[in-house]
């Protein structure tokens, strides 16, 4: 389930991809502002001495929107992260937050998912309401 560092390096020197994900896995929420930043700063601090480069992407813990708060994002911009991930699943029409940027698992995809959750609309993604389409 997981990568060793050892796997980490390999897989940061073919393309630079690593980005933090706190260093205990605990939902900011449940945490400080001293804690949060800590937790931050560990995680990061530690990837960049491994790896030996920047890390600049940061994915929230449990990432949705319980498992953070607005001051949270402001610390993973103190920490010195250039932007986020939550586990809000929709298209991002803009990066007006770079610190909450969306996602979609390619399971909700219409061309790979088996129960989509979006569906394609003039070149955009629009999530399903299944209430809707009965």
């Amino acid at each position: 389930w997981y990568l060793n560092l050892d796997q980490i390096k390999e897989m940061n020197t073919f393309m630079k991809c690593i980005g933090s994900h706190s260093h205990s896995h605990v939902p900011l929420s449940n945490l400080s502002k001293k804690q949060t930043y800590s937790e931050l700063k560990k995680s990061k601090e530690l990837l960049e001495s491994y790896l030996n480069c920047t890390i600049d992407s940061f994915s929230y813990p449990l990432g949705g929107s319980h498992a953070f708060s607005l001051s949270d994002t402001n610390l993973v911009e103190e920490v010195g992260y250039k932007y986020a991930f939550t586990m809000e699943r929709k298209q991002n029409l803009d990066l007006i937050n770079k610190f909450k940027i969306a996602r979609i698992d390619c399971n909700d995809l219409p061309e790979v998912g088996k129960t989509p959750l979006f569906k394609i609309i003039d070149n955009q993604y629009h999530k399903i309401n299944f209430n809707s389409e009965k």
